[in-house]
């Protein structure tokens, strides 16, 4: 797995797998 990949996967349970990236 990519960091690209990980980073992508954790933004996306972050934001309850909405796609937008809210930090």
């Amino acid at each position: 797995m990519n960091r690209e990949k990980l980073i992508k996967m954790a933004g996306t349970v972050r934001t309850g797998g909405k796609g937008t990236v809210r930090r």
